[in-house]
């Protein structure tokens, strides 16, 4: 269950806007997480899915809540049980949205 979301770089946001983005993702579970070459591919259990392109040098780590914020981490969702899923991208070449 998806509790908090923080966009620490807008642009990685491909849409909605990041505000708009957080409220969709709040109170949503993860279904499962699936990888398609250099995408991660989240379905929610509102039918939506959550994918993330991680480019050359992106990575989703998850980390124990709350564990100090990597200068290269651009986005976090709050899970439940105290974990969060960070994506970590030195070179800014990631994105992410929504489809379905």
């Amino acid at each position: 269950m998806i509790r908090g979301v923080s966009v620490r770089w807008a642009r990685l946001v491909a849409r909605p806007s990041p505000a708009a983005f957080a409220r969709r993702l709040r109170g949503q579970r993860i279904q499962a997480i699936q990888r398609r070459a250099k995408f991660v591919v989240m379905p929610l259990e509102n039918g939506q899915t959550l994918i993330a392109h991680l480019r050359m040098t992106g990575q989703i780590r998850i980390v124990l809540s709350p564990a100090p914020w990597d200068r290269h981490e651009h986005l976090g969702l709050t899970l439940d049980h105290g974990r969060e899923l960070r994506f970590h991208d030195p070179r800014k070449f990631g994105r992410r949205g929504f489809s379905g």
